[in-house]
């Protein structure tokens, strides 16, 4: 995707229907050359017993997949209809300044994203109901996040240098979006705990209504105060998805919030010592 951004849009200098056009090929070129390797490996399988479909199986993964899918999709909307609905109603040109704070910001959820992809497999083969793992390294990414913002706030001034004088309310809106930001990159972790022991209806359920909150006031914020009343409706959905899960986690292990997000006076001294730093990943191994 970024090599065909490159070469479109600088290179052959098109528009962005060629673009679009070209990501569509690649994406068709990578189906069909995951679904060679997938069919070879079943193949193989094959070969060494008879395969046969599960159809209890497939209820199971069905059943997961639906509410996975939708706490996805909730989550997909909210990070991108603010911007459409600025668009609808403040124009293009505040959308864009908007959407350069939206994609700096997003920038800040990678690392939580990554923490969160790897907190999974652990918590779904511990299938630990007190989440003692999933709090561990809540707590930690707690630490993370608070330095990552601090650190874009600090940088988010350099936004109107970068993209030029119009874009200086980038500055403002971006600094709106870190409090929620930092929220979201928290629940992302912690929601694994629930995500890898089965995935509880009540999440997607907390997902539609934050999805509903956020639809809601933007269409009667926006209008009068534009791309910053977006910013702000996005912090304060980020904020109440992370308070439903952060709630029903505590509710669900009996942990306190402290006890859930503040680093103990240990972890933050074997983070500033290397030696015991060390000594914790091997054990953690």
């Amino acid at each position: 995707m970024f090599a065909n951004a490159i070469v479109v849009l600088i290179v052959l200098r098109e528009r962005l229907f060629t673009l679009v056009s070209w990501n569509t090929v690649a994406a068709i070129v990578l189906s069909l050359l995951l679904a060679f390797y997938i069919g070879r490996e079943v193949s193989k399988v094959k070969q060494s017993r008879k395969a046969r479909v599960d159809p209890q199986l497939l209820k199971v993964m069905l059943r997961y997949g639906v509410k996975f899918y939708i706490s996805i999709m909730a989550g997909a909307i909210i990070f991108r209809a603010d911007v459409l609905i600025v668009n609808r109603f403040r124009g293009a040109a505040e959308a864009g300044v908007y959407a350069v704070a939206s994609q700096f910001s997003f920038l800040l959820l990678m690392l939580p994203g990554v923490i969160a992809m790897l907190l999974f497999p652990r918590v779904a083969a511990s299938q630990d109901e007190r989440g003692e793992f999933a709090v561990q390294v809540t707590r930690h990414t707690t630490l993370v996040m608070l330095v990552m913002c601090l650190a874009a706030a600090a940088l988010s001034f350099v936004l109107p240098w970068i993209y030029g004088a119009r874009f200086s309310d980038a500055t403002i809106q971006l600094l709106i979006l870190l409090p929620g930001i930092f929220f979201m990159g928290l629940e992302s972790v912690l929601v694994q705990h629930f995500t890898g022991t089965g995935l509880p209806a009540i999440i997607p359920v907390f997902w539609i209504i934050t999805l509903a909150f956020n639809i809601g006031l933007n269409l009667l914020v926006v209008p009068t105060y534009g791309a910053r009343g977006a910013a702000a409706i996005s912090t304060l959905s980020y904020a109440l998805i992370f308070f439903l899960v952060a709630s029903y986690f505590c509710m669900k292990t009996g942990r306190r919030p402290a006890e859930t997000f503040v680093l103990r006076t240990n972890e933050l001294r074997n983070l500033f010592t290397p030696r015991r730093w060390l000594s914790s990943a091997k054990a953690a191994q």
